[in-house]
């Protein structure tokens, strides 16, 4: 990852922007919700245990170490999936989050819930997502 910003540094003029966007690492919620009601259901888990987001993480910490960039703005945001039932997430994950992980014991639970909630009612994941706006220099 450090390998790759450092080509990106090379690619850039000085005063040329990076923008680093990748998650923080911290399993994702997954909660039912309807109108203004949500209930907490579980964590989404991950194969490798969400290794790489830390190691994005610290390679931007490297890169800014070693003066190829400077940290000029972060930010982060709530990314939202959402589903309609159980079995929607599931398929939505097997394609685009081949590593993920959803616990046997959340997704009873979801079931009872979207039952009880009805129509409307919603499967969630929440995911923190990091932002960084990196300055290259020369």
């Amino acid at each position: 990852m450090v390998h790759a910003l450092e080509i990106a540094h090379n690619l850039l003029k000085p005063g040329g922007v990076l923008v680093d966007i990748h998650p923080l690492g911290a399993p994702p919620a997954i909660q039912v919700r309807l109108e203004e009601k949500t209930i907490q259901v579980g964590w989404l888990q991950e194969t490798d245990n969400f290794i790489e987001y830390p190691q994005a993480t610290n390679a931007v910490a490297q890169a800014v170490s070693k003066g190829w960039f400077a940290l000029d703005q972060q930010c982060e945001f709530i990314f939202i999936t959402h589903a309609i039932s159980w079995e929607e997430l599931q398929s939505y994950l097997r394609t685009k989050w081949k590593d993920a992980i959803l616990p046997e014991d959340a997704a009873i639970r979801v079931e009872k819930l979207l039952e009880d909630f009805g129509v409307g009612s919603e499967v969630v994941l929440e995911e923190r997502i990091g932002v960084m706006a990196l300055l290259a220099r020369s």
